[in-house]
């Protein structure tokens, strides 16, 4: 399946590079220019006269520019979402110790955004295909400095005999960073200043998971990578002007992730890996972003 997925999201790209790299000019030819012609051969006419007509057919072509239907735009967004499966979870308050060894409840992203380049290509009024290229990040909080942790990942490793982990000496943060290729197509509802639209897109993420502090550019564990296929769904309006356009959107989807990071306990489970086999969204799934482009 993945195999069949990344080929239809090549064609697709080379799809649009195709038509990004075609001709921006069309030329038409003005029917008197082959009457004139038609004229001369079946009429007896001075030189002069044949002159003038052969003149005449050479300026009737004429050069025909196309709408402006290239639009290059620049984005940012804030991204939403829960991490679903982490390996521990700070110690705060008065905390029964007993709830560690049951499933874990999903944890909202302490910070989460993307920003990239887009181009757009307009095939009908109505109809637009597109690629984009961005990064994307977010991160969990998983431990606090000179503080504990705990969860149902470390009771596991660790054959329940505890679920608590530290103190650790740092603020210790789970982080996804994704770079994404993605390509796909929009509806336009509508022409003049405000155009809204929908869309849907298929896209190549290319994800790296890793656990520490940046600030102090430290890690805990290994580093995690890898590459998968997302789809999405994207909605929004365009606000056109002569020249530039301004873009806010909404966009939902997102890749799934599969890290393995192991060396996060001390011996003797220094080797426990943490693994969420049903996958983490390697970007935010919800997005609300805003572009400014500029048309060609």
């Amino acid at each position: 399946m993945k195999k069949l997925e990344c080929f239809i999201l090549c064609t697709f790209i080379l799809l649009i590079i195709n038509i990004l790299i075609g001709t921006s000019e069309v030329y038409s030819f003005n029917d008197s220019a082959f009457y004139g012609e038609d004229f001369i051969l079946n009429s007896d006419i001075g030189y002069d006269r044949v002159y003038e007509l052969k003149m005449l057919k050479k300026t009737s072509v004429k050069k025909v520019e196309k709408k402006e239907r290239f639009t290059f735009f620049g984005y940012g967004s804030l991204n939403f979402g829960e991490v679903t499966y982490y390996p521990f979870i700070p110690v705060e308050g008065n905390y029964d110790y007993t709830n560690a060894f049951g499933p874990s409840s999903p944890k909202p992203y302490n910070f989460s955004y993307g920003f990239g380049i887009a181009i757009d290509y307009r095939i009908m009024d109505f109809l637009g295909i597109f690629l984009d290229g961005g990064s994307n990040s977010w991160k969990l909080l998983l431990a606090k400095k000179d503080g504990d942790a705990y969860g149902q990942w470390v009771a596991e490793a660790t054959d329940y005999d505890s679920a608590v982990v530290g103190p650790f000496s740092m603020d210790t943060y789970y982080y996804m960073d994704t770079v994404v290729l993605r390509t796909g197509a929009r509806y336009i509802a509508s022409k003049g200043l405000f155009q809204p639209w929908i869309g849907a897109g298929i896209g190549m993420s290319a994800w790296q998971a890793t656990i520490g502090n940046r600030q102090e550019q430290k890690k805990i564990g290994n580093i995690s990578s890898g590459i998968s296929i997302g789809y999405s769904f994207l909605g929004g309006t365009d606000l056109v002007f002569k020249d530039f356009v301004i873009r806010l959107y909404i966009d939902y989807g997102s890749a799934l992730a599969y890290p393995k990071i192991s060396g996060l306990l001390k011996s003797p489970y220094d080797s426990a890996v943490f693994e969420p086999i049903m996958g983490e969204h390697a970007t935010g799934p919800y997005k609300v972003g805003l572009a400014f482009g500029v048309k060609y």
